[in-house]
Formats: structure tokens, sequence, C-alpha cells
């Protein structure tokens, strides 16, 4: 059985709304998703009407609809602050020396369970065991400074 567009239009609605609400999973950037909710909430209107001057301003109206309140809710939740948990996430966190960092020199600190090839910032000797906290990244080395400094 074929189904015809006047008739059956709500379903052929239906069925592309749906598609492209899954669709949106793999295509970013939320343009199909508004689309395909504006086309699901479109078929439940051709479900009681077949007239096309009542389905396309209702149409738009919807399309319009979904796409201002998907963007709004999703804005929301993309500009949500993210966690840093690459390098930069270490800047601040406390860690522990475990080989002396000697003025001009490079010792080691424990962060993480991890050892990091650190300097130091100022002209004193930090000892196994200081306390310091991490303050600028440069590639795979660590500059950091005394917790407890005056």
């Amino acid at each position: 059985m074929i189904l015809s567009l006047e008739h059956d239009l709500w379903i052929q609605l239906l069925v592309i709304g749906v598609v492209l609400v899954f669709a949106e999973a793999v295509v970013p950037g939320f343009v199909i998703l508004p689309l395909g909710l504006g086309l699901i909430l479109t078929a439940g209107v051709a479900a009681v009407t077949t007239n096309w001057y009542v389905l396309v301003p209702v149409a738009g109206a919807l399309q319009f609809l979904s796409y201002y309140l998907t963007r709004k809710y999703m804005k929301k939740a993309l500009d949500a602050p993210k966690k840093k948990t690459t390098a930069e996430g270490m800047i601040g966190k406390e860690a522990t020396v475990t080989e002396p960092i000697e003025p001009g020199s490079s010792g080691y600190i424990k962060l993480y369970g991890d050892l990091w090839m650190a300097r130091s910032f100022n002209e004193r000797v930090l000892t196994v065991g200081t306390k310091v906290t991490i303050t600028k990244i440069d590639g795979n080395k660590v500059w950091v400074t005394p917790l407890n400094e005056d």
C-alpha cells in the first residue's frame, strides 16, 4: 500500500521528524534537532487537519518555537563551566617535593601519584616533603612555589 500525501501526511512528518532527531546524534551543532522536533509537533497538527492554509503557518510557528527553545536550553548546557582536566587543570594544585629542587635546576614533585619535573620560582632550596603549589606549566615541566611562602 502506498502512502498518499494528503491522508497520511502526519505519518510522513512524524517519521521524518524522528529520523532527524536521531540524526542529530551524528551531526554536530544542534541544527537538525529543532527541525526534527518541529516536524514531530507539526505531525500532531497534521493528524487533525490536512488544510495547507492551516498547516504551513502552524508548521512555521512550531519550527521557530522548537528552534528557539532548543537553542535556549542547549546553550545553557554548552556554556556550563567545564572542568579543566588537562595540564592547565594542574595550576593551583598542591604537590609534594620528592627530589630536592635547587635554585636554577630541576627536581621532582608528586601530584596525583605521578612524578613531574619541577623548577622553583624562588631562590630557595625546596627539600623533600615540602608542600608546593603549581603556578605554571611549561611543556612537561611545572613551576612551583612553596605553599607557605611569605
